[in-house]
């Protein structure tokens, strides 16, 4: 089982290819190509997560990459300096088209 929190997480290509369960090693090769530098780094024995990609897959697994969140109402200890009513914070994730 893959460990990534293990001294030395590397998996080799072929075992990756195995548990991603790609159908073509060519396409496979590609496409982690694309990946490493940035979010998988290669080593020796094989390929491995690098901070960047270790963030993407806790956002997955958060549900952050996959949903939109939104925060209820709270009201703050503020009050506005126009109006003075009090202050309450909502939060609501918009999708971004790219």
């Amino acid at each position: 089982m893959y460990k990534p929190y293990a001294a030395d997480n590397a998996v080799p290509f072929s075992k990756l290819f195995d548990l991603v369960g790609a159908e073509d090693t060519g396409d496979f090769n590609y496409h982690l190509g694309q990946l490493t530098d940035h979010f998988v780094r290669r080593t020796d024995t094989g390929y491995e997560l690098s901070a960047p990609g270790f963030r993407i897959v806790r956002a997955l697994i958060a549900g952050g990459g996959t949903e939109n969140p939104t925060l209820d109402s709270t009201r703050v200890d503020h009050t506005c300096k126009r109006c003075e009513s009090s202050v309450e914070i909502t939060y609501e994730a918009r999708e971004r088209v790219l």
